[in-house]
């Protein structure tokens, strides 16, 4: 078995290789740019420069140290590759003319999400095979690794949200599987100060991590608020309670501020996907307002279910649920934040058949919302029949639909 596993890592590599330089989303060159600063002008003062080519740094500082980090090891290789070009005569030196280039760096800057992918990987075929047996762990690998999903948005895209999830997932593995509690808070930390989107599994994890306040709770905490200050100290964030929260108010936020961004959710029906802020009113209502409603009463009702359940396929049936209702009623949410749903999905239909169904849909759905605006590959065809108002809202409204049915089979597991 230990051979297959490699076999199908490997596979999945060679597959995300392949994909690496071949088409860039403009996103990319946030990252490249950032990076470049980075390097010319140093942390101290990093979040109040004006970055050219970039948008304002609106991540948690553990984000950009390790874009710093990762681009360290970019530049200690190039200089590696440098002096294997001037002493190997055989060396091609156009390969390193690309290396050096924004293309050559775009393409190491994919490496890191992709190896997250494998990690992730990994991951989910840990935790079904604590829950199943080899064979279910081997098909939920492969379905992560090999669904368009994972290696369109690592790969193709060059999107780093695998680097704030696999910390995030390990924290929950630990949490769920292992009852490393110190552990699993101080990683659930890290994924924040990554990328805040973690939060919005707080509410589960909070419920879930002990019946009362143990050694292992206190210290989990401990470590995360030192953590927290640590992180910024090389940009010159003071660790003083009032400034920090400050930096994280103004600083860490989502600066479009559209109802959705690209989303097939509850308000790609209500508004399409115009540019329009999330402060227009619905019946009176902010959406923002309405959004975060909608999502706290997802949150109260699920949170109680997850505290109360004790078998963890239910309960990772429940976390499932509630990314999967933030994602479709919280306003300002993006595309490829399905993404943790998407594995969680995959971990599901590899226990039961018909969350398999559950997970075909959502792949679907998710796939093509990655496509949609960006329409890489390119064809006028798909871009036609896919932009239409009516397959859009089509789309959106198989999404609830899935949602719903998704929280159907969790009562029928309940009651079964």
């Amino acid at each position: 078995m230990k051979t297959k596993l490699i076999i199908i890592l490997i596979l999945a590599f060679v597959l995300r290789l392949i994909f690496v330089p071949v088409v860039f989303h403009k996103d990319v060159f946030d990252q490249l740019n950032w990076a470049k600063d980075l390097e010319r002008n140093g942390l101290i003062g990093f979040y109040d420069r004006d970055i050219p080519d970039a948008g304002d740094p609106n991540y948690p500082p553990l984000y950009f140290l390790t874009i710093y980090a990762n681009n360290s090891v970019y530049l200690l290789s190039r200089n590696v590759m440098w002096g294997i070009n001037t002493k190997v005569k055989i060396f091609p030196s156009q390969f390193y003319l690309w290396y050096e280039s924004n293309r050559g760096r775009i393409a190491f800057n994919k490496l890191l999400p992709i190896f997250c992918d494998l990690a992730i990987g990994y991951l989910i075929y840990l935790a079904v095979l604590k829950l199943r047996d080899n064979k279910s762990a081997a098909i939920a690998l492969s379905l992560f690794l090999f669904l368009p999903p994972s290696w369109y948005l690592s790969s193709v895209w060059g999107q780093t949200d695998s680097i704030y999830l696999l910390p995030l997932l390990v924290s929950f593995y630990f949490l769920f599987f292992d009852k490393k509690i110190t552990l699993s808070i101080l990683l659930f930390t890290i994924s924040f100060l990554i990328k805040p989107t973690a939060v919005l599994l707080a509410p589960i994890y909070l419920t879930s991590l002990v019946d009362g306040v143990n050694k292992d709770l206190f210290k989990g905490v401990i470590l995360s608020i030192i953590l927290l200050f640590a992180v910024g100290l090389p940009f010159g964030i003071l660790p003083v309670p009032s400034q920090i929260i400050n930096f994280y108010v103004y600083n860490i936020r989502e600066i479009q501020g559209y109802v959705t961004s690209n989303t097939f959710n509850l308000w790609g029906i209500i508004f399409g996907f115009g540019t329009i802020s999330d402060q227009t009113l619905w019946f009176g209502i902010k959406s923002f307002y309405l959004g975060a409603l909608f999502t706290l009463v997802f949150w109260i009702y699920y949170s109680v279910l997850i505290f109360k359940e004790k078998k963890l396929e239910l309960k990772l049936l429940t976390t499932s649920l509630i990314s999967y209702s933030a994602f479709l009623f919280l306003t300002r949410m993006h595309e490829r934040y399905f993404y943790l749903t998407f594995i969680l999905l995959v971990i599901l239909g590899s226990l039961y058949k018909r969350t398999a169904f559950v997970l075909i849909l959502a792949t679907i759905i998710f796939s093509i919302n990655l496509y949609h605006f960006w329409w890489v590959p390119g064809g006028d065809l798909f871009k036609y029949i896919l932009s239409a108002r009516n397959v859009e809202i089509g789309f959106c409204l198989l999404n609830l639909f899935t949602f719903f049915y998704l929280e159907r089979l969790r009562v029928k597991y309940l009651n079964g």
